[in-house]
Order: structure tokens, then sequence, then C-alpha cells
């Protein structure tokens, strides 16, 4: 498989029927599709929460599975390796209309994720953060909790499916 038939093949398993892979899949590859989307997204649910620990926590385990589902199929992988997959989950975060009206604050807790936890990103330096974002990302990492409410409203919250 080339580049292009492992993007077809990444936009099938995520579901895409389109995708254009028949000629690619045997009858037995077709009929575990199944099996792949559950371990493409489990993995890259995964990678992200390697790369954005505290935002995991912060957003809790559903909310934080509903927004990475969002994320994947909206930017699937596009290489062999996902070393680098997540770079703009920050960017995708301040756009979702929930974080956006509930909590702005928390697409400044992904991109100090990214920053602290990702090997190739830069420091935490380059970043503009507003107030003392840094101090709260601190405490909720050493706490699992808020030492108390950051710039902009960040409270837990349900997301309607």
């Amino acid at each position: 498989m080339d580049t292009q038939d492992m993007k077809r093949f990444s936009r099938a398993v995520l579901g895409d029927s389109g995708a254009g892979v028949e000629g690619l899949l045997t009858p037995q590859t077709a009929s575990n599709m199944r099996v792949y989307r559950t371990n493409l997204m489990g993995s890259l649910r995964e990678v992200l929460k390697d790369t954005h620990p505290v935002t995991a926590r912060l957003l809790g385990e559903s909310n934080f599975r509903l927004f990475v589902w969002r994320y994947v199929n909206l930017h699937p992988p596009s290489g062999y390796s996902l070393d680098d997959y997540g770079g703009d989950f920050a960017e995708f975060l301040a756009v979702q209309p929930e974080i956006a009206q509930n909590q702005p604050a928390l697409a400044y807790f992904a991109r100090l994720d990214r920053a602290l936890h990702h090997p190739s990103a830069p420091d935490v330096s380059h970043l503009e953060l507003p107030g003392n974002i840094l101090e709260h990302y601190q405490s909720v990492q050493t706490t699992g909790q808020l030492a108390q409410k950051p710039p902009g409203p960040l409270q837990s919250f349900q997301i309607e499916r």
C-alpha cells in the first residue's frame, strides 16, 4: 500500500463508505472493518490522551471520547506515524461550541498539554497565556482539581450527543 492507499484505508476504517478501498480489501478484511475502527479509535484516543492528559482529566472520560471522535473524523491520520498526530487538537477544541461558549480556558490547557507532553513541541515560553493559567494547569496536574476558577468559565459540563 502506498500513502494514498493508506489514507483511503484510514478513511474507510473511520466509516467513509466512499473511500474507494474495495479493491484493497479481501472479503475477510471488509467484514473486520468494525474491529479496525475500534482499534484505530482506541489508539488515536490514547495518543491524544498521552499528549493532553490534563485536558482529558478536565473533560472527563465520556466528553474526551466525544471530542476525540469528532476530531478524528475531521482530522484522520495522514501518515504512517502517529508521532505528530493531534498537533492542532487545542485549536479544534477552541472552536467547538460547547467549549467556546462554556469553557474557553480549556483550549489553553490543551495548548499547555501539547507543549509539555509532546517531545517535538516547542516549550511553553512561546504560548500566549491569559492570567495565571499555568498555575491552574499545575494545580490540575498535581491534585486533579482546579485550585480556583481560571480566566473564563471552566466548570464541569455534560455534552448532549
